[in-house]
């Protein structure tokens, strides 16, 4: 069967990349041709999510740090590009030629997100659509009022699989229908098929607590508990991903060596979905700042909500959460292995339909 999948698979984040890998993996093992159908009015050019060119007053009055970004991600945009190439990205335009289309997952439903009110998120012009762990963030129902098309769009989709509670409670309001909640794509295989091997020296001879986290998510309070807990502990503090001038070492990496990066980390701190995800899949002593109700639903879901912080953390909380509080991932994984038992059957029935 020839299945499209429509989501954010090229953003200049690890999550993107690697929930559109982990649903690539599994339908293809599932024996399916998996094909990304590319937005046919993209916002801005590819290169332009990574970096612009560092021409402004910031530049003027911090030349080193705005020059070094900007040569950060360009370096990024390359690594990203190349990794890619593992998937097969058809135009919208072939739409027509999939037996299914997928809608999601990740947050292509949030309209608070000017990116995410195009209708192609939405399946507009595509038929046989359903979704899969598809979710609207932090939208409501009131927000939707401005897009009566979109609406309607999702009123026209018979199976809905959304990712959280709240995308589900928005779609009964909005529709009327009910919807599944499953799991995000990356519960659905194991974590070793996410490693991949990291040459990085930096890394292999220091022992680090890592960063991973959008520039602008971490107040000063937060990192000043992580600077002092790491000074104590005798780490270096390496940021993945995003340039945090602050921060020892900042780590350009591939989307999987992502994983590897943080499997070799002695702990993390983070203020993303995929973040708390792939720290709970390596059995990482992490703490968690939320950047949205999905990072709350999926940490408490899974039974870690002790590793749950916000912007009120004092040093000494922070640092018995990271280092002391129990971390039970025997029951964790045995919750994961009923959600990925889940979401693989609730995926399997809407393809055979």
């Amino acid at each position: 069967m020839k299945i499209g999948i429509v989501t954010v698979y090229d953003s200049a984040n690890f999550g993107s990349y690697l929930q559109s890998y982990a649903l690539h993996l599994v339908l293809s093992k599932m024996g399916h041709d998996v094909y990304f159908i590319s937005n046919p009015t993209p916002d801005k050019p590819y290169k332009r999510n990574f970096y612009k060119y560092p021409v402004n007053r910031n530049s003027l009055r911090h030349p080193v740090s705005v020059w070094r970004e900007y040569l950060e991600g360009r370096k990024k945009c390359e690594i990203f590009a190349k990794e890619l190439e593992r998937l097969q990205v058809t135009d919208f335009s072939h739409a027509g030629e999939m037996d299914k289309i997928i809608l999601g997952s990740d947050e292509i439903w949030n309209v608070t997100m000017p990116y995410f009110t195009n209708p192609f998120f939405y399946g507009k012009g595509m038929n046989n659509v359903f979704t899969y762990a598809v979710s609207m963030g932090k939208a409501t129902a009131e927000d939707y009022a401005a897009y009566p098309e979109l609406r309607e769009n999702i009123a026209r989709i018979e199976h809905l699989l959304v990712r959280d509670r709240h995308t589900g409670e928005v779609v009964k309001q909005m529709t009327g229908h009910d919807s599944t909640v499953v799991c995000d794509p990356t519960f659905l295989v194991d974590v070793e098929e996410f490693h991949e091997e990291l040459q990085d020296e930096y890394l292999k001879n220091n022992r680090y607590l890592m960063i991973y986290s959008y520039p602008g998510y971490i107040t000063d309070e937060l990192r000043n508990n992580i600077l002092t807990f790491a000074r104590e502990k005798d780490l270096k503090v390496v940021s993945a991903c995003f340039y945090l001038d602050w921060c020892d070492y900042v780590i350009n990496c591939s989307q999987l060596e992502f994983c590897e990066v943080l499997r070799l980390a002695d702990y993390v701190v983070t203020t993303t979905f995929h973040g708390s995800i792939f720290s709970i899949l390596n059995h990482k002593r992490f703490l968690s700042m939320p950047s949205g109700i999905k990072v709350t639903d999926v940490v408490t879901k899974l039974g870690l909500s002790h590793a749950l912080i916000d912007s009120t953390c004092d040093s000494g909380t922070f640092s018995r959460k990271l280092s002391q509080d129990e971390y039970d991932y025997d029951s964790v994984d045995q919750k994961i292995m009923e959600m990925r038992r889940q979401g693989l059957e609730e995926l399997s029935n809407i393809l055979r339909q």
